[in-house]
């Protein structure tokens, strides 16, 4: 599986659709909505609090690989 993030090239932060969005294509978006609410919410919260869009795309991947390997 192959999953394509792009830097964006403003000071814009990640936002919750775009996250959902990379979720599908890298295909755990039925096991993250699977999680309770609370699960979902820190995992978006814990995302979108991160200043550094690099280090949000860093937590992005770590939660995909859990999601995929965990099922968290």
């Amino acid at each position: 599986m192959n999953v394509t993030l792009y830097l964006l090239t403003s000071k814009e932060q990640i936002t919750e659709k775009e996250i959902i969005e990379t979720f599908k294509e890298a295909e755990v978006l039925k096991a993250f909505e699977n999680l309770s609410e609370d699960e979902k919410n820190n995992i978006i919260e814990q995302i979108i609090s991160i200043e550094s869009e690099e280090n949000q795309l860093k937590t992005i991947l770590t939660y995909i690989d859990q999601l995929i390997k965990h099922k968290i």
